[in-house]
């Protein structure tokens, strides 16, 4: 009975045996607002949510297909919204990430989105291909105070994330290179791009560069 109890509540164990004194309680969490289709969320919702305080600014992405019908194509972007001072939100814009501003002609989704935390004007999406085993995805750069595409780049397969490292310099984006049924495997890799020196009417020249590490895939350890 000792060893359940400490497996599974090792707080109240340590507390009946005098090691601990006060037992643990659970945060109190409380709803300041929330943002509904009635507020013009997109259908489908946001996945990921990116904030910075620039502005006081907050952007996910969204993947809307109203009929799920392939007669009339999903939609795919990032909502940019404003964060009030009551916690309430309201939409900024929309951005179009659709074929024409990627440079994708089929896109099976957005995966991620994350705004500079040094209150640069930018933000950046991961866009997933349809097929995502076999072109590469992208990383693109959007302006979040103007709703304005900037530019692309060209990272690992099926980009499934990315952030900015604790100093705004740097972003990584995680390339998943996920599995796919009856079709050649492509490789994971990890996408690191300098961004210390952009210049955002130029994202694609010398200012911003980019390595891809580790081209997987891994062979599972015996």
């Amino acid at each position: 009975m000792k060893s359940l109890l400490s497996l599974r509540n090792p707080v109240l164990c340590l507390a009946t045996s005098g090691i601990l004194s006060t037992a643990y309680s659970a945060p109190s969490l409380d709803l300041l607002n929330a943002f509904t289709f009635a507020d013009g969320a997109k259908q489908g919702g946001i996945e990921i949510v990116s904030y910075t305080p620039d502005n006081f600014t907050v952007a996910g992405i969204y993947v809307s297909d109203p009929d799920g019908e392939d007669s009339n194509p999903a939609t795919f972007g990032v909502q940019v919204l404003d964060l009030g001072s009551t916690g309430a939100l309201t939409e900024r814009f929309q951005i179009d990430l659709n074929p024409a501003n990627t440079g994708i002609n089929a896109l099976s989704s957005m995966s991620s989105v994350a705004l500079d935390p040094l209150g640069r004007d930018f933000g950046v999406v991961t866009v997933i291909p349809s097929d995502n085993t076999g072109t590469p995805g992208k990383l693109a750069f959007f302006n979040y105070n103007t709703g304005t595409v900037l530019s692309t780049l060209s990272v690992g397969y099926h980009p499934d994330s990315v952030r900015f490292s604790a100093d705004g310099n740097t972003l990584y984006v995680a390339n998943e290179g996920e599995f796919k049924a009856s079709s050649a495997q492509a490789p994971g890799s990890i996408s690191i791009v300098n961004v210390a020196n952009i210049n955002l009417s130029n994202i694609s020249g010398s200012t911003t560069t980019q390595t891809s590490i580790f081209q997987g895939p891994i062979s599972p350890q015996a």
